[in-house]
C-alpha cells in the first residue's frame, strides 16, 4: 500500500510539472511600470500573448496600459509580415493598416486603463509533432507620448511559442 501511495504521489508531481511546463510553453508575457523623475506613478503597460485553444491556428494578444496622472498619447504598432491580424477589442482607440503594419492609437487621460485585444495568425506553421505546435508572432512596438512631448519607443521582439493541445 505504501508503494502504491509513493506511486500516485510521484505520479502527480509529474503530471503537475507537465501541465505547468505545457501552460508555461504557451504563453507569454511582458510589461513595465515607469515612474516620472519625482519618483510618481507614470503609466504601466502588460503584453500578454496566450495560445487561443478554440482556433489552433492563431494565438490571442491582449495589450493593457495604465496611465499615470497625466494625459498620454500611445501607438501600438504590430508587424504582421509572417502573419495577419484581426482586431477583437479596440477600446478607446482607431486602428489602421500602414502596409504590412497593424496600428492602433489612443489618447488616454490621466487614471484611466486602455485594453486592446487581437488575434495573431501566422501564415506558416512549424509542427514539432501532433500535439506540439511552434507559432512566431512577429515584432511590435509602442510609442508612448507624454506631455512633455517625449516620445519613448519600446520594442517587443518577435515570438515562437511551443504550444502543446
Amino acid at each position: 500500500m505504501k508503494r502504491f501511495g509513493f506511486f500516485l504521489c510521484i505520479l502527480l508531481v509529474f503530471n503537475t510539472g507537465f501541465a505547468q511546463h505545457s501552460l508555461k510553453d504557451s504563453t507569454h508575457a511582458t510589461g513595465k511600470t515607469v515612474q516620472n523623475p519625482f519618483g510618481e506613478f507614470a503609466y504601466q503597460y502588460n503584453r500578454i500573448i496566450a495560445a487561443d485553444h478554440s482556433d489552433p491556428q492563431k494565438v490571442i494578444i491582449t495589450f493593457v496600459f495604465i496611465n499615470g496622472n497625466a494625459t498620454t498619447a500611445i501607438q501600438y504598432r504590430q508587424e504582421a509580415m509572417t502573419g495577419t491580424v484581426e482586431w477583437l477589442d479596440t477600446d478607446r482607440g482607431r486602428s489602421k493598416k500602414e502596409k504590412f503594419v497593424e496600428v492602433i492609437t489612443a489618447t488616454v487621460p490621466p487614471n484611466h486603463i486602455v485594453s486592446w485585444k487581437y488575434s495573431f495568425t501566422p501564415k506558416t506553421k512549424t509542427t514539432v509533432n501532433a500535439k506540439i505546435k511552434t507559432m512566431k508572432v512577429d515584432k511590435a512596438a509602442l510609442l508612448i507620448l507624454d506631455d512633455n512631448m517625449k516620445t519613448i519607443k519600446e520594442i517587443f521582439p518577435l515570438i515562437e511559442l511551443q504550444i502543446a493541445y
